[in-house]
């Protein structure tokens, strides 16, 4: 795939809530869009969702997207077998297998292991008991019935027999209140529909890396380089930092606290591991989110960062992890003019250690005094 392409368009996704009984939003269905449209315009259906993917977890940030609620996706069966899959924390994602896959040996043995690596898998689309779905019962948590297609008199004895064999039953394109009421009063538990919410377009605005660093990355990981090694070449390239924060924030495994309070390169990295960074960079690559050239306001970022680590060192020799909090810092420094965004309102919802937000925000603290320092040197050398 050719790097040789102008700087990627903006990217959307669209989210549809998933309500209970109640009401009460419990999920998103994650629906790919290439604009403001209302329908989804799909060439590729691995390509599309691979970029809602990448959209929800690093362009807009998991917590932007579905608000702690669970996030479903729709995956081919090749997505099934994707690596990719290996940057979603497990326990927010349920995977919707398509009515376009065939229920194969392959097809069970593959949601089986996706199972038992924490993910919930929903069968979508379900019109009627099929014989041939019985194999994947065994690993489905969750059964979308395709309300509108299915005979009224047969929908109270199929929701009973799945919440019989321990499935959710899911009721979507539910567009009124009669629909809401009959598929309660039938057996299901959650549901999804125009009656509710149609799908609502959200934009995530596109700050790609550039091809070089992200790919002295991978090189640096395939060759078992030191983790140091690895932080330093991912803070020449703020923007891929940046997704590397987004990563680090929505990882399941490690408590929030902990990923509000990410306050260097090497603890984002510890947080989202080596194994998540190269697929990372993969699946940018996959996307060609990446830019062919040098991005000077990047370079200037990564330069900032070094001059901070430089002050912060020579004046306090015995504090290594605030050398390592002011590099942070520089290199992120100004993410958000990439953006176009106030400082402060950017800031205020990204995962980073609030010692690091005040600086950059309003140069307060010892990290904005080094700030400071390394905007002076940098007007000096104009």
């Amino acid at each position: 795939m050719s790097l040789e392409c102008e700087k990627p368009a903006d990217s959307f996704l669209a989210r549809q809530p998933i309500v209970d009984a109640q009401c009460r939003v419990v999920g998103y269905e994650l629906l790919f869009r290439s604009g403001f449209e209302d329908h989804a315009v799909i060439v590729d259906g691995v390509a599309s969702t691979l970029s809602v993917l990448a959209t929800s977890m690093t362009g807009l940030g998991l917590e932007e997207t579905v608000a702690g609620k669970d996030s479903f996706l729709n995956c081919t069966e090749e997505v099934l077998r994707s690596p990719y899959l290996r940057l979603l924390p497990p326990r927010r994602f349920v995977l919707e297998v398509l009515e376009s896959c065939a229920h194969t040996a392959q097809l069970v043995s593959v949601c089986a292991r996706l199972r038992r690596n924490g993910f919930r898998i929903a069968l979508d689309d379900v019109r009627a008991p099929l014989p041939e779905a019985a194999p994947i019962l065994a690993q489905v948590d969750i059964v979308k019935l395709d309300w509108p297609f299915i005979e009224p008199a047969d929908r109270a004895s199929l929701c009973r027999t799945l919440r019989v064999a321990g499935k959710t039953v899911l009721a979507e394109k539910v567009e009124t209140w009669e629909d809401f009421c009959a598929a309660r009063d039938a057996g299901a538990s959650l549901f999804q529909g125009y009656f509710f919410c149609k799908p609502e377009t959200l934009r995530a605005r596109n700050v790609s890396p550039s091809a070089a660093p992200v790919l002295r990355v991978i090189e640096l990981v395939l060759a078992n380089a030191q983790h140091s090694r690895v932080a330093m070449a991912v803070a020449d390239t703020p923007p891929l930092l940046a997704q590397l924060l987004r990563l680090a924030s929505a990882a399941a495994t490690v408590p929030q606290a902990a990923r509000d309070a990410v306050d260097s390169i090497e603890a984002a990295l510890t947080i989202v591991g080596i194994d998540v960074l190269i697929h990372w960079c993969a699946l940018l690559l996959y996307l060609n989110r990446l830019r062919p050239e040098d991005d000077p306001l990047a370079q200037l970022a990564a330069q900032r960062g070094a001059v901070m680590a430089s002050y912060i060192s020579h004046r306090h020799p015995e504090d290594e992890g605030l050398a390592r909090q002011a590099r942070l810092t520089g290199s992120l420094s100004l993410l958000h003019v990439a953006y176009d965004s106030e400082a402060a309102a950017f800031w205020q919802t990204f995962p980073i250690h609030a010692r690091i937000r005040a600086a950059i925000v309003g140069d307060e603290g010892i990290l904005g005094r080094a700030l400071a320092f390394a905007r002076s040197v940098e007007s000096e050398a104009i």
